[in-house]
């Protein structure tokens, strides 16, 4: 107890303020964590984008190229003079055929396009010519390479890739890093499916690999063909590499839209796999990124949520707990008070919070008030009754009798007094004996106090042996005042079951008679 009246315990302020400071930051860390929820789905869906985005620049970079040597290697292998050629053995004696050729095939070479060779081999006279020069098919080896080429593909123009051989290579194909080229190859003539040779045109795949828009820093960005073999990527020792075994890679081949998206699980990592398929070639651009690695770009949205949010978070914790101490002031200065003056007694239940010890002081003043009442109208009976005997004694002068009417609060708004004085004559044939005489007028004193009304009589007292009261007139006349006192004496004398005598005198607003 003596540590609660020292103002130690302060409970209700701390409810509030803890009430105020969930009233604002539960809103605060709501809205943050909603908006960081959503600036992150926002990062990812624009990495997404930027994903499809890559993929389709790469799909259109490649593609450029490699249609602008399709197309103009068909426009060269469908002219008549070319496909006359063919049946040439071209022999020494015509060797200005075989420079035009060549000048032909240079020519296509001279497009940006990354060519680094050019072959057109001839079936039916068994020759084959690059960009080293001409060359029989004498050979098993030469023969076996031409003939692979007519049971590869059913297509009479295709894309594939392959390292260098002896009949189509490159001289970029004979380094480590740049084993695989990337050929096209058509069965002449284009239109006819009684086969006479065939034209190639050879891109290095390191080279082709540059034209892949940040190439350097595309290690998640591959093209596969229809079989899952990596057609191109940046890294050119996975270059020629099968994928087909990888169930993320069958998902791939297996979907039927064009593009899109889908998550996979590789080595217990979360990928989002983003897909691209070719009308062209039916080859497939797709590119993985880790999940891990798409929240990273919401990072610095979420840091710069986050301090926004405790900047806002700090500031609605100042203004909560000067809110609290604005509105908890009033109860404090109550609470304050009361405990300062020990309003709480000993044997009381300690309170549990301010407003315990508040309504508790409060019920305490007023029990004290109402005793205090109490005693007021007790002191006041008993100074209107000393008040009453002294008047009845002549014992007050005219002043004193006004002052004393107004300071004990008596009627003072009367026109006539009648003072009503009974006296017990005898106590013969009663049970009371003359010890019992005071109580008896004592006795007499509450009868009168309960059968005449209050506004028609001052308080009774007795004097001498006597019980008086001094009855009041406020508006009737003298005579009906008489009336009325004299029927009030016989109705004490019947009600009092004793012999006694009553005696009255009447006064004017002016004096007062006995």
């Amino acid at each position: 107890m003596g540590g609660f009246m020292k103002r130690s315990q302060y409970k209700f302020y701390y409810k509030l303020i803890t009430f105020f400071c969930l009233l604002s930051t539960i809103p605060v860390i709501l809205v943050g964590l909603f908006s960081y929820e959503h600036s992150q789905k926002t990062a990812i869906s624009n990495v997404s984008e930027e994903k499809f985005d890559t993929l389709q620049q790469t799909q259109q970079s490649i593609e450029h190229i490699l249609k602008t040597v399709d197309h103009s290697l068909t426009h060269y292998v469908s002219s008549p003079p070319l496909l006359r050629t063919l049946s040439e053995p071209l022999h020494s004696d015509q060797f200005q055929i075989y420079n035009q050729v060549n000048q032909e095939l240079n020519y296509l070479q001279s497009f940006d396009t990354d060519l680094s060779n050019m072959t057109l081999v001839s079936y039916t006279k068994k020759w084959y010519m690059n960009n080293s020069g001409l060359y029989r098919l004498n050979t098993d080896t030469l023969h076996e390479a031409a003939s692979a080429y007519t049971k590869q593909k059913a297509s009479r123009s295709y894309w594939t890739l392959e390292e260098n051989n002896h009949l189509i290579s490159t001289k970029e194909g004979t380094a480590e890093n740049c084993r695989y080229n990337i050929n096209l190859i058509k069965q002449l003539p284009l239109n006819s499916t009684n086969t006479k040779g065939l034209a190639a045109a050879s891109i290095p795949s390191c080279s082709l690999v540059k034209n892949m828009p940040g190439y350097s820093n595309a290690n998640n960005l591959f093209i596969i063909d229809e079989k899952g073999l990596i057609i191109l990527h940046n890294n050119m020792s996975d270059v020629g590499e099968s994928l087909h075994n990888d169930g993320f890679v069958q998902k791939v081949l297996a979907q039927t839209a064009n593009s899109g998206q889908f998550e996979t699980v590789i080595d217990r990592i979360h990928y989002k796999v983003t897909y691209q398929k070719s009308d062209y070639n039916a080859w497939t651009y797709f590119s993985l990124v880790s999940l891990p690695e798409l929240k990273k770009e919401a990072k610095s949205i979420g840091w710069i949520t986050f301090a926004v949010c405790l900047i806002l978070l700090t500031l609605s914790l100042l203004f909560s707990w000067l809110g609290s101490r604005h509105f908890y002031k009033p109860i404090r200065v109550l609470y304050e008070s009361f405990a300062r003056h020990g309003a709480i007694q000993e044997k009381q239940q300690p309170p549990q919070n301010e407003f315990e010890l508040i309504e508790q002081s409060f019920k305490q003043l007023k029990d004290r008030n109402d005793d205090l009442e109490e005693t007021m109208k007790q002191q006041a009976t008993h100074l209107q009754q000393y008040f009453m005997v002294r008047l009845m004694l002549g014992k007050l002068t005219d002043e004193e009798v006004d002052n004393r009417f107004e300071s004990l609060g008596l009627k003072q708004n009367w026109r006539h007094l009648a003072l009503l004085v009974l006296q017990i004559d005898t106590l013969n044939h009663t049970p009371y004996e003359k010890k019992d005489m005071d109580l008896l007028l004592f006795a007499v004193n509450s009868l009168i106090e309960r059968n005449i009304p209050t506004d028609k009589h001052l308080a009774p007292a007795v004097v001498d042996k006597q019980q008086a009261t001094i009855l009041i007139n406020q508006s009737g006349t003298k005579e009906e005042f008489m009336a009325e006192l004299n029927e009030t004496a016989r109705m004490i004398q019947e009600k009092a079951e004793v012999s006694c005598s009553c005696l009255s005198a009447s006064a004017s607003a002016s004096r007062l008679m006995c």
